[in-house]
């Protein structure tokens, strides 16, 4: 809990080791910064990290109250995951890269992204017409290359 700022997450030791740090959205922010200044949220979860009874305490309220807010909404097959991929498939529509997509997911390879690719077929378009637009030069135009 120690590694949530209004900046960003910062996933530590993830299932390869390593470390990643997720860059929040405004709307993230605010949540978070909101969440930060509680009192109920600082005796009951910030600083769960310091024992091990306090961060599955933790991890429980988190998960229960997401739990409370997804069932009041009734998106009752909505998990953490599914926002997770929701926020990938929304970029890629977006047209943003899977290389970007990749990073800002922290995904282990390219490979793992490619999973949304299917989800821009436009931009296999786009290509094209770049390619179509290209100007050709005078010598290829007229044959005599």
């Amino acid at each position: 809990w120690r590694d949530i700022s209004p900046n960003g997450v910062m996933f530590v030791e993830r299932k390869r080791g390593d470390t990643h740090r997720v860059t929040l959205t405004d709307q993230a922010r605010d949540a978070i910064e909101s969440l930060l200044n509680d009192p109920y949220w600082q005796r009951r979860v910030r600083g769960a990290d310091t024992n091990k009874r306090r961060c599955r305490s933790a991890q429980n309220w988190v998960t229960h109250n997401f739990g409370k807010v997804r069932d009041k909404a009734r998106l009752y097959d909505v998990t953490f995951h599914t926002l997770r991929h929701t926020c990938a498939s929304r970029l890629v529509q977006a047209g943003i890269s899977l290389q970007e997509v990749c990073q800002v997911l922290g995904h282990s390879s390219i490979v793992v992204t490619e999973r949304y690719a299917h989800l821009a077929p436009k931009n296999m378009e786009n290509a094209i017409n770049v390619l179509n637009n290209r100007r050709l030069p005078d010598k290829v135009r007229s044959g005599s290359v």
